[in-house]
């Protein structure tokens, strides 16, 4: 009677293994290979007279054919997934800063331009990308004089 019990235990472990065994393709079809982006940090073109083209961009906001892709701290190698293996998409590179020197909370700054290109897809590859930005044309800015009392010059932005 033992051997019987052994038997069927034996029995259905053997076919409960079986229904499982090539599940996993179905649960996990393939996976489309990303091409990968790599940016160290953004150029800045000031083209308002007497402002610097020092800036303080810590961070790029990504866009892919105007999804939001990731908010990445700069410098970024991120990926960039499309369907099919060839073709072209549209990317927007928006400059962020940390808010009050916080790197917990970031925004796209606004008086910042937002660097779009085209790009061609390239599955598995790293394409290094240095991308540019600037002031908006229609961006006011006003120096300050004798900023916080030091005697030196500063400049507020607005829209």
């Amino acid at each position: 009677m033992k051997n019987i019990y052994k038997k069927a235990i034996y029995f259905l472990f053997l076919f409960y293994g079986s229904l499982f065994w090539g599940s996993c393709n179905i649960i996990n079809p393939t996976e489309p290979t990303p091409t990968y982006i790599h940016i160290d940090s953004f150029k800045f073109k000031s083209n308002i007279p007497g402002v610097t083209t020092s800036h303080q961009i810590n961070t790029v906001w990504v866009y892919y054919n105007n999804n939001l892709t990731g908010i990445f701290d700069l410098p970024a190698t991120f990926p960039i997934i499309t369907k099919g293996t060839d073709g072209t998409g549209k990317l927007g590179l928006v400059p962020g800063i940390a808010i009050n020197g916080l790197n917990n909370t970031l925004t796209d700054y606004p008086f910042y331009t937002i660097d779009t290109s085209t790009f061609t897809v390239q599955p598995g590859k790293i394409i290094n990308y240095t991308p540019t930005t600037g002031l908006y044309s229609n961006a006011k800015v006003k120096p300050i004089w004798n900023f916080e009392g030091g005697g030196t010059t500063g400049f507020a932005l607005w829209a």
